[in-house]
């Protein structure tokens, strides 16, 4: 009986209302796609936000630790010429050790020398080879010569006969003198390697044209890169750059895109080094830094057509026991009442609105299968009724019909007693009585 009920189920929802459960399971298909992609793109932005922010603060932690290692390198060598230039030279001269005890403390300092206004050496230390004692340093010398008491000079990036880069560093000194000394700049490039960021981040620095002067992984002669982008020069670097603010530690930096000298996109952030024109350059890889919005996409776009399907699915079976079947249950119901089986009654499933339909399509059915009872009851005794009347009919009618058989009888024995007294009177008689009352006798 139920596998019946099924295969006329199956068959109802197929030629029935298939429409309907295509509609209903679209639109809540479409309904939920609609929500699923809003909430993936509003958790897109957020992760793509959040990421961005924080690679943001480790290119600024990693740059900004760097610009403070190289600031504070160079203000402790400021520093030490300032103290030198206290004393005055002929104290220098007769005590010699002042200078290499200076240049131990500070093994970057290779060279010192002290100047009068007019540019000429006074003392200085006497190790070789000596740079700064060239006569170049004349014209060297009017640049750091000029500066004025409580500035500093800072000069470009050269490179040494062993090609090792080097600054000069000046300071002011009393009567017009300035004291200068030639560092060794390798500590740029032991700064810029020992900043580490993510499995791709580097960092590097460019000076004022930008020329990559110190680079983490690329062993560079001087002059031999250049970025193509810089805060100084924004409206000739080769890709947008800009600004940016950050209130907790009160500095100005720059952010931008693009390809770094190996032809990997990259985003940078970019610094200045105080009291330089140098810039500290931190950049990684694009890729690395929307790996995690990529995987959480990833996650998410799983996550979300699992539970889609299963929402769907879970839906879909909902509808189908509480929606679907009742109305095929219902339709299945009708052909049969309506091919005469009132006794048919629609199974109501659950406890709810829709069960109310069969539990009324049942009441009508047991009303009709009352009435139709009730019809055939009522068919019987009619029947019964006419058989009785037919009966009462005929008894009727043989009662009616009676006399005038009598009626034909007596005229036929009439006709027989004058046929036989015509006999008699010839001699022709019969024996015994006889006529109608002979015949009334007998009945």
């Amino acid at each position: 009986m139920f596998a019946t009920a099924d295969a006329q189920l199956f068959a109802c929802s197929h030629l029935t209302y298939l429409t309907l459960r295509q509609s209903v399971l679209l639109t809540l298909s479409f309904i939920f796609v609609v929500v699923l992609t809003a909430v993936a793109i509003g958790v897109s932005f957020f992760v793509t936000n959040s990421e961005k922010s924080a690679w943001h603060d480790r290119q600024l932690e990693a740059t900004y630790g760097a610009a403070r290692a190289i600031e504070a390198f160079l203000d402790h060598h400021m520093q030490s010429l300032e103290s030198l230039g206290a004393i005055e030279p002929a104290y220098l001269e007769s005590h010699p050790e002042l200078f290499e005890h200076l240049m131990v403390q500070n093994p970057a300092v290779e060279e010192i020398l002290v100047v009068d206004a007019e540019g000429n050496k006074l003392v200085g230390s006497d190790r070789e080879p000596s740079i700064m004692a060239h006569p170049y340093l004349i014209r060297e010398s009017a640049s750091f010569l000029q500066i004025r008491p409580g500035e500093t000079y800072l000069g470009d990036v050269d490179l040494s006969q062993a090609d090792t880069p080097y600054v000069t560093l000046a300071v002011p000194a009393q009567e017009g003198r300035a004291v200068a000394a030639r560092v060794n700049m390798q500590i740029l490039r032991e700064v810029v390697s020992s900043v580490r960021f993510g499995e791709t981040g580097i960092a590097f620095i460019i000076d004022e044209e930008q020329n990559v002067i110190a680079h983490n992984s690329l062993l560079l002669t001087l002059g031999e890169l250049r970025l193509g982008v810089s805060p100084l020069h924004m409206e000739d670097s080769s890709a947008p750059v800009f600004a940016m603010s950050d209130e907790r530690k009160g500095i100005t930096h720059w952010h931008s895109h693009y390809e770094n000298f190996v032809g990997t996109p990259v985003a940078s952030l970019i610094m200045s080094l105080p009291g330089t024109e140098w810039h500290v350059v931190a950049e990684v890889d694009v890729a690395e830094t929307s790996a995690v919005n990529r995987m959480a996409l990833s996650m998410l776009g799983g996550a979300i057509l699992a539970f889609g399907a299963f929402v769907i699915f879970f839906t879909a079976r909902v509808l189908e026991q509480r929606l679907f079947r009742p109305i095929a249950l219902l339709g299945i119901g009708a052909q049969r009442v309506g091919a005469g089986d009132l006794t048919h009654r629609i199974e109501a499933v659950g406890h709810h609105e829709i069960t109310q339909v069969p539990n009324t399509f049942n009441e009508m059915a047991t009303r009709l299968h009352s009435r139709q009872e009730q019809l055939v009851a009522q068919t019987d005794a009619l029947n019964e009724e006419v058989q009785q009347r037919c009966k009462a009919q005929v008894a009727l009618q043989q009662a009616r019909d009676e006399p005038l058989f009598l009626l034909l009888v007596q005229h036929l024995w009439d006709a027989v007693r004058t046929v036989i007294g015509y006999s008699s009177h010839s001699g022709i008689g019969c024996r015994g009585d006889s006529g109608p009352q002979a015949l009334n006798a007998r009945n």
